[in-house]
């Protein structure tokens, strides 16, 4: 950068993100996703406070290109090889609903989700599984 000089990051070698009002206004999601899960160390955390979708601060920033709810990091946890992944991927951690001050409240006051997703390694069960999913499935592997 202008200010700071070179900045090089390396495939497992960050510890923890968090992304506070930059996920709703990311173009390409699922590569950001993936960058992330490239750089982040197994066990680490990325922590993400979005817009709710039900929530007028989802679409008062002319510049958010989404808004989200509890289901939207299922491709990033449960469904993780439908973005390519197979031997790692995240594990929702929490989700919490925030107001409008960012303080804990329930769903019907939220005007963000905070989510908490860690970089994990995925087991024989479900790379078997991943590997199922795929349309070049050609049965499981006889080392399992």
């Amino acid at each position: 950068t202008e200010q700071g000089g070179e900045v090089e990051l390396l495939a497992d070698s960050v510890d923890e993100v968090f992304a506070d009002g930059v996920v709703a206004k990311t173009r390409d999601l699922p590569g950001l996703m993936n960058n992330l899960l490239a750089l982040l160390r197994v066990g680490s955390h990325f922590t993400i406070r979005v817009p709710f979708e039900g929530a007028p601060t989802a679409w008062q920033d002319p510049s958010h290109l989404r808004a989200f709810n509890q289901n939207s990091w299922l491709y990033c946890t449960d469904w993780f090889w439908q973005l390519g992944w197979f031997d790692r991927r995240f594990r929702a951690v929490s989700l919490e609903w925030q107001d409008l001050q960012m303080k804990t409240c329930d769903r019907a006051s939220a005007a963000y989700i905070q989510f908490v997703l860690e970089k994990t390694e995925t087991t024989p069960w479900e790379r078997t599984v991943a590997r199922t999913m795929q349309s070049n499935f050609s049965g499981i592997p006889e080392d399992l």
